[in-house]
């Protein structure tokens, strides 16, 4: 997956790279034509091969491995929220280590991603005691439920638009720091 993020990251601003998929936004058809010949001599250059049976083109809206792509936004497809939320209190570190890998595949869309995880990463650790619940005044089956919460109300992610202004937003606590590069969206545009 690291290798399509890299062979694809100058495409970043309407390149959706996911696992060993890729979705393209464009704004017509000509911006498409455009941006899927950029893409194909992209693979040729890399010696990747596509599947033209597995390929859409011209979609105003698309449903694909658990995201939805429409005109110049994405966000991910809620079976996949349902399904992450019926995952119970986990018994071993590994069915943690799972749950945090189907919420990988969500993180992009969960703002503060890594401070409202802490305690289910915390929990990943093999000295980790799952069978007591509450450690150091915190209650890890409430986290737990919390956290699933969050996956309810993700957030759509916009892709990048040139003539509107860019924020640097930083955030620090005593269990991480962070900065993230976003635009305001204009009100009107924006769907609820």
């Amino acid at each position: 997956m690291q290798a399509v993020y890299t062979i694809f990251a100058d495409f970043e601003e309407w390149l959706v790279p996911i696992h060993d998929n890729i979705l393209i936004s464009a704004h017509d058809s000509q911006d498409m034509l455009h941006k899927v010949t950029l893409v194909l001599k992209r693979c040729h250059e890399y010696n990747i091969q596509l599947k033209l049976k597995k390929s859409n083109f011209g979609l105003a809206e698309i449903k694909k491995i658990g995201y939805v792509v429409q005109e110049g936004k994405y966000t991910v497809e809620q079976d996949r929220v349902r399904d992450i939320m019926c995952i119970p209190f986990p018994k071993t570190q590994k069915q943690v280590q799972r749950f945090l890998g189907c919420c990988t595949f969500i993180s992009p869309f969960i703002p503060n991603y890594a401070d409202t995880f802490r305690h289910i990463f915390r929990m990943s650790h093999k000295d980790f005691n799952l069978s007591i619940k509450v450690q150091d005044g915190t209650d890890y089956e409430t986290e737990w439920t919390n956290a699933k919460k969050h996956l309810v109300h993700t957030a759509t992610v916009y892709f990048p638009r040139q003539e509107l202004e860019w924020v640097l937003r930083t955030d620090a606590s005593t269990s991480g720091f962070g900065g993230v590069l976003v635009q305001m969206m204009p009100l009107e545009e924006l769907s609820l």
